[in-house]
């Protein structure tokens, strides 16, 4: 995961909110989910994992969109699936 910049102030403050959302609602669950005790540090802890976790996914997706904002869903679609087909062989 690398960090993405956001392009204006709005996307910054959206991705924030969105990613201090994710981490305060999604720690506890997280953490019962994993079988550790919800003490107030480990939600600390995983709440920054998944929040920094949010931000990240947000600005690929927020990229993602970008690039292919003047193009029409199916050769996006179309471009997704030669990806994906390709994904699992490697050029040496």
């Amino acid at each position: 995961m690398t960090y993405i910049r956001p392009t204006n102030i709005t996307e910054a403050f959206t991705r924030g909110g969105v990613s201090t959302g994710s981490a305060c609602i999604f720690s506890a669950p997280v953490l019962v989910l994993a079988g550790i005790n919800p003490t107030w540090d480990m939600q600390i802890a995983s709440g920054a994992i998944i929040g920094f976790t949010a931000y990240f996914i947000l600005g690929a997706v927020a990229n993602f969109f970008r690039r292919h904002e003047k193009r029409d869903i199916l050769e996006v679609l179309d471009e997704v699936k030669k990806a994906s087909k390709g994904k699992g062989k490697r050029n040496v």
